[in-house]
């Protein structure tokens, strides 16, 4: 296969946006975006669409395109992941880019009541570390070795641009995903577990792992 690793540009967002909530689905019940963008369950259009807008929003939420890279197999988007950082405050930004696609303060709310579970589960960052997110690749371009081309190319990013290590959750069971974050140099430094995201997503939290630069 011909195979390229590039950065994201605008019109990948709603590759992009179908890659996130893979990822946020992962091995569970369903997707965490089927909690934050709730409705019919699955990649239906409305949610692709609300997330393909969050990822285009001028305020530069760690969500942004522009933090994204994809990988292609002949001309097609295969897999994609988010390298961030919150040097500039990425990870607060996204309640002002989700109040520039229209949302008020009682919607947010909402959301975030929702999204609860998540976040009991999630860990501290760094402004000296990348954090990964949304890592995930097309099922049909699975065991090609896309997701490890996908993460060598964060690696080198994150060592230009001056980290001293790159950080990532994997859902609690997801055996797969973290075999293959072990064989590129990630190791697990601890884990969260709450009942109310095992209630919620079918698993008992999200294990934090990290690869010195």
């Amino acid at each position: 296969m011909g195979e390229l690793v590039r950065p994201a540009g605008i019109e990948d967002c709603r590759a992009l946006a179908y890659h996130a909530y893979l990822a946020g689905k992962s091995h569970m019940n369903k997707s965490v975006y089927d909690l934050m963008f709730p409705g019919v369950p699955g990649p239906a259009d409305a949610r692709l669409t609300l997330i393909e807008n969050l990822l285009q929003t001028q305020v530069k939420s760690w969500f942004h395109y522009t933090f994204c890279s994809v990988a292609e197999v002949e001309g097609q988007v295969a897999g994609s992941l988010c390298h961030y950082h919150n040097r500039d405050g990425a990870y607060e930004l996204i309640g002002p880019a989700l109040m520039e696609l229209g949302w008020d303060r009682e919607e947010l709310k909402a959301m975030l009541e929702r999204m609860q579970p998540v976040f009991n589960v999630e860990f501290e960052q760094s402004d000296d570390s990348m954090i990964i997110e949304n890592a995930a690749v097309s099922p049909k371009f699975r065991r090609h070795g896309l997701l490890s081309a996908l993460l060598s190319d964060a690696i080198d990013l994150a060592r230009g641009q001056g980290f001293k290590d790159l950080q990532l959750g994997v859902f609690i069971g997801n055996k797969p995903a973290q075999s293959a974050y072990e064989k590129i140099g990630f190791k697990a430094i601890g884990e969260k577990t709450d009942p109310a995201f095992e209630q919620q997503m079918g698993s008992p939290g999200m294990l934090q792992m990290k690869l010195d630069l």
